[in-house]
This record gives C-alpha cells, sequence and structure tokens, in this order.
C-alpha cells in the first residue's frame, strides 16, 4: 500500500476535496473528507471561524465559534444562545466583548440575535456598547445612572441621525459619530460627570447642552465636533460646571443667536473651562456674539483657558462677549466682513463688580471692517478693572477702547483709534502706535518705548543712562547740577529713592566721606524694594565702609536691577559728614514734600533714627520705617556702572 486512499475505510480518491479535513464518520466506520461549515452542526468547536454572507450564517446555539460577514464586516460569536457582535469593521472594541450589539432597523436579521430596532431596546437589553446605524426610537431617550450602556456609537456623523432627544445621567458615557438634526443632546444632567461627546454633528434647531444649571457637572470633554447650518444656539453650557474642555470645534453658516453660550444664571461659575482651537467662518446671518456669556451678580468664567480661537467673517453683532476673572484668552485670529452694529465688539471682555478681571490677552489679531468698528474692550467697571495684561496682540482698521489700570505690552496699533476714555493707570511699553488717532488721553497716562510715539508720564523724564565706553556713578533716576554736604548723626540711617529706567546691573555702591568721624567708625550701604512709597524687603546689604577716614568708599557688588523704583540706604555708627546731592537744584524721580506747609517742597530723602546697631548686625531683612525727612541735601549714595 503505498497512499493514504488505498485504505479501504476512508475515501478512494482526492477529486474535488480541496481544502477540506478528514474526521472520523458519526457512525465511527471509517474515515471522511468534510467542510469547515459542516462541522458546525456538530460543535461545539472552540475558535472556528467562517466567513460568509450574513443572510449564510448558521443558527446560533454552538458556543464559542464566530462568524465573519463578509457583507457587513461584523465578526460575531456565539454564546450558545445569541450571535453577539465582537468587532464593526474600523470601530474594533479594545478587547473581546459579549456587550456589543447594534441597532439598524433596516437590517436584515433587526429584532432578531442582537440587532435591535431602537436605542432603547438596545440600552433595555443591557448592552454597554451600542452601535446605530438605523435607530427607529420615536420617543425621548434617557441614559440613566443605572443603565449599563457606556457607548452609543453611530457609524458616520454624515448619516447617522440620532432620531429623538437624548438625556445622559451617568458619568463617563461616550457619544460619538452622530447626528444631531432636530433632536437634542444634554449630557452632565442631574449631577452626571465625565461624559464625552466627539466627532459628531450638529444641524438645524438641535442644541447640545452640557449641565442642567442646578447640579454640578465636572470633567466632560467635547471634541472635534461642527455645529453647521444652525438655527439655534447649538452649544450651551449651563452654570456649575467644571473642568470643562472643549477642542477643535467647526462652525459655520449659522443664523441662530451665536454658537457657543455660557448660560451662568445667577452668581454662578464656570471654572477651568479651556476651548482650545474654535474655528467660525459664513457668520453672517448670526443674530449675536458667536460665543458669549450671560448672567447676573457674580456669574463669570474663572481660570478660563480660550486658545486659538478663530472667528472669520464676523457679522455685525460681534465676535466673544466673556465675562471673566483670572483667565486668559491667548492666539486666534477675530476678523468681521461687515461694520459692527454700535455697541458691539470684536472681543469684548468684562468681569462682574467686586471682582478684578486679572487676566491675560495674548498674540490675537483683530481686524475690523471700518475705521468706527471697535476691535476691543474691557467693560469691567473702574473699580474692577485691575490686573488686565495685553500682551503682543495685533490690531488693524478700527477702534481700541482702554479701561483703568491696564497694561499693555508690545501690541500693534498702527494705523488705529486708541481711546483711552480718560481712565487712569494706563501704562504701554513697547510695540508699535503709528498713524494712529489718540482719543480723551488722561494726564497720568505712561508712553514707554512705544514706535511713532513719544513718551509720555514718567517714562518721557526718567531716561536710561548714556552709555558711553566708561566706567560711570550715577543715581539712577537723577541729574544733579549741584553739590554739598550733609552731616549724619550717630544711628541715622537715610533711604534715597532712586528710579531704574531699564534693567541694569550694578558694580559698586559708594559714598564720598568729607568729613571723617571717630576713629572706627563705619557705614553700612544697601539697597531696599519700593513699597507704596515705603521701603520694604531688602534687596541688597552690601556692608560696611569706614568714615574714619576721608575719599570715596566704595563695595563692589554685581545686583542687577529690573525697572522700577528702589530706596538706596546707609546707616552709621559714628557723625561723619558725607557729600550729598542737593534735590533742590535736580531733576528728581519722585516729588518732593516738606516736614510743614512753610517750607520749599524738597525733601526727597527718608530718615529713621537710633540704628547704630544695625551697623554691625547687618540691613534688616525688612526696611524700619522712616519716621522723617530731609528737607534739602539727601543723595549721599551713588551707584556704579559700564
Amino acid at each position: 500500500m503505498a497512499t493514504f486512499t488505498q485504505l479501504t475505510d476512508v475515501p478512494n480518491s482526492y477529486v474535488g476535496q480541496d481544502h477540506r479535513f478528514t474526521r472520523v464518520k458519526a457512525d465511527e466506520s471509517g474515515l471522511e473528507f468534510v467542510r469547515l461549515l459542516d462541522t458546525w452542526s456538530d460543535g461545539p468547536y472552540s475558535g472556528l471561524i467562517l466567513a460568509g454572507l450574513t443572510v449564510d450564517r448558521p443558527a446560533a446555539g454552538k458556543p464559542h465559534r464566530y462568524y465573519w460577514s463578509t457583507d457587513d464586516s461584523i465578526l460575531w460569536y456565539d454564546d450558545g444562545t445569541n450571535w453577539r457582535v465582537v468587532s464593526k469593521d474600523a470601530h474594533t472594541h479594545p478587547e473581546i466583548t459579549y456587550y456589543s450589539t447594534i441597532v439598524d432597523q433596516d437590517h436584515a436579521l433587526a429584532g432578531s440575535a442582537n440587532i435591535y430596532t431602537t436605542i432603547l431596546a438596545a440600552k433595555d437589553a443591557g448592552y454597554v456598547d451600542i452601535l446605530v446605524r438605523n435607530a427607529g426610537d420615536t420617543a425621548a431617550l434617557t441614559i440613566a445612572a443605572a443603565d449599563a450602556v457606556q457607548r452609543l456609537l453611530g457609524v458616520d456623523a454624515d448619516t447617522t441621525t440620532l432620531p429623538v432627544n437624548l438625556t445622559v445621567r451617568k458619568n463617563a458615557v461616550t457619544i460619538e459619530d452622530l447626528f444631531l438634526k432636530g433632536a437634542n443632546l444634554t449630557i452632565g444632567d442631574a449631577g452626571a460627570d465625565e461624559d464625552t461627546v466627539r466627532e459628531c454633528l450638529i444641524s438645524g434647531a438641535s442644541v447640545f447642552q452640557i449641565g442642567d444649571g442646578t447640579n454640578e457637572a465636572i470633567g466632560h470633554t467635547v471634541e472635534h465636533c461642527r455645529l453647521i447650518s444652525v438655527t439655534a444656539i447649538p452649544l450651551v453650557v449651563k452654570a456649575q460646571a467644571a473642568l470643562l474642555a472643549l477642542y477643535d470645534l467647526y462652525c459655520s453658516a449659522g443664523s441662530g443667536a451665536g454658537y457657543i453660550h455660557f448660560d451662568l444664571g445667577a452668581n454662578q461659575t464656570l471654572t477651568r473651562l479651556e476651548l482650545r482651537s474654535l474655528r467660525c467662518s459664513s457668520n453672517s446671518l448670526l443674530t449675536d456674539y458667536a460665543v458669549r456669556t450671560s448672567g447676573t451678580g457674580s456669574s463669570r468664567l474663572v481660570f478660563a483657558q480660550i486658545i486659538d480661537p478663530h472667528l472669520f467673517e464676523v457679522n455685525a453683532n460681534g465676535g466673544l462677549d466673556l465675562s471673566i476673572e483670572k483667565s486668559l484668552i491667548f492666539g486666534g485670529t477675530i476678523i468681521n466682513s461687515v461694520a459692527l452694529t454700535a455697541g458691539r465688539r470684536l472681543l469684548r471682555v468684562s468681569s462682574p463688580a467686586l471682582f478684578d478681571i486679572a487676566s491675560r490677552i495674548q498674540g490675537i489679531l483683530l481686524q475690523g471692517f471700518t475705521g468706527t468698528d471697535v476691535l476691543f474692550e474691557c467693560a469691567s467697571a473702574d473699580a474692577d478693572a485691575a490686573g488686565l495684561v495685553m500682551v503682543g496682540n495685533t490690531f488693524r482698521n478700527g477702534t481700541v477702547l482702554f479701561s483703568q489700570d491696564s497694561m499693555w505690552l508690545g501690541n500693534d496699533f498702527d494705523g488705529c483709534t486708541l481711546n483711552f476714555q480718560s481712565k487712569i493707570g494706563i501704562h504701554l511699553k513697547g510695540g508699535s502706535a503709528r498713524n494712529v488717532t489718540l482719543q480723551n488721553i488722561p494726564a497720568d497716562i505712561t508712553i514707554e518705548g512705544v514706535a511713532g510715539q513719544d513718551n509720555r508720564g514718567m517714562a518721557a523724564l526718567l531716561k536710561p543712562t548714556v552709555k558711553v565706553a566708561l566706567t560711570r556713578y550715577v543715581v539712577p533716576g537723577w541729574t544733579s547740577q549741584s553739590s554739598g554736604t550733609k552731616l549724619y548723626a550717630a544711628g541715622e540711617g537715610r533711604y534715597q529713592p532712586i528710579y531704574v529706567a531699564t534693567r541694569t546691573t550694578y558694580l559698586g555702591i559708594a559714598v564720598d566721606v568729607t568729613t571723617a568721624g571717630a576713629a572706627g567708625t563705619l557705614a553700612r550701604l544697601g539697597i531696599y524694594q519700593w513699597d507704596n512709597g515705603l521701603p520694604g524687603a531688602r534687596v541688597l546689604d552690601a556692608g560696611t565702609v569706614s568714615t574714619a577716614t576721608t575719599g570715596v568708599k566704595e563695595i563692589v557688588i554685581s545686583q542687577a536691577l529690573d525697572p522700577g523704583f528702589y530706596f538706596l540706604y546707609c546707616v552709621v555708627d559714628g557723625a561723619p559728614t558725607l557729600r550729598a546731592y542737593l534735590a533742590v537744584v535736580a531733576v528728581a524721580p519722585v516729588s518732593g514734600t516738606s516736614a510743614t506747609a512753610t517750607l520749599g517742597l524738597a525733601a526727597v530723602a527718608a530718615i529713621v533714627t537710633g540704628r547704630s546697631a544695625d551697623v554691625a548686625a547687618g540691613l534688616p531683612a525688612t526696611a524700619i520705617a522712616p519716621t522723617a525727612v530731609d528737607d534739602r541735601f539727601g543723595m549721599t549714595l551713588v551707584l556704579k556702572e559700564n
């Protein structure tokens, strides 16, 4: 016997038996060739897989078998009673699970196995993942905390329609790839947290709402969604939300009252919002700001980060209108395509009463359609406008409205109208303001190093040192025409105000002893911070010099000082006479005062007494408060720079 087929109890030919295998006959009388499909009537056979059309799938009842539907791209698993979906094309689950199902009322097997005609039926059957192809629901749905479902997934957001309103009252539910056109979606209802909505399309009168305005909703995420051709406000965020993330939202062709509305109610906050990459175009039909907050009392966004808002073709009703505190708006472009309606702005921010705005707006391009368009306004009341910092923004073709106590660093205003509204405490530094119109300029405005503008305020008086190539002794902020002498009393300390115009590293601090004190006497020199007109924290204790002999007594230092006001300080334990610069014949960085109304207002140095012990012990970390002023000869210390 040379071949297998020569045996008497096996098939006698291989013809027509390709891709088949042998098995023992049912009557145990020999072997036979069989197809894999033929074995499924006998089972169970763990792990056996066959491919074919869905209609050719055998009946369930043989556990641990798999079937691949080539027409639907579905992998099925036989649990012994029903066929369960394991994976669907690109929507493969991270692990094989028995908890997935399909909703498709048009499917050939709809209503049997685990293919359902409605989302409600699939939900009530206890499935965790529900793939929606064509749902036949007719009544509003609620995913409750006790429901098993964690994921509701459409096949394609352009074609898979959510047919009815859906409310999510369960934590960590994911909704994705669904088309909302006429139906509303609410997540975070009844205090549910950490829901996610991604890759959805919202259109028509549909409204997607986050939170219920009563219960706190934390940690929700919305990403990669489209708000297209909407006739209502498509995205509404209710108060009491926190740690909300809105990423990559595209809005276009809306005709409702904006795209995003933070509805904060009365005295409520939305904290730690992150709105990143908002893109809006074709907005000519909107009837309100594209993005806005509303609320009464102390309602506001706190610790919000709004990154890269890009609003093109903003219509007459404005771009962003936000009530904020301690927040950041960074990057992006806001450009309008028609003239703004009176009272509307491209970007408007404000803060409620009793809350300083204390926010930064940086790196945004704001471009108007006409020169009368208001590009930016901080509408906080004067008492609440402190802390607004505008950095590196570009303004074009329009008007900028300034607010009280605002700081503007490196902004480009070329060609704009700058209306300071007579507000106090405005400081502009760096940037450019060429060919601008200035309106309602306050008397105390500071303009420092802005291209196209003369310096104003303190910056106009206090110039940097002329830095020729030699070692220089300076009293920063002072230009004195004469000098005299000043007799110190033992234990006397003198605070000397200075103003540093540009960041400078000083190499020495010195006094000139014109009449020596007693043998062994010393002077200790240092620098203190300026604290609202008084010496504050110690910056430098430079050490001591002898006052027992005459001449210039210098201590080598290396102390960098940023722009601003400081006090130089000298305290002695003897009674030397030092060279002093006359306040009455100098340009000074501070206003002169007097101890009485009958003397000239020339006092600029502050005095403390009884401090002899500090000469040996060192300067206090916090300055001792002065008790008197010097009305004539005040400046006895100099700094060295090169």
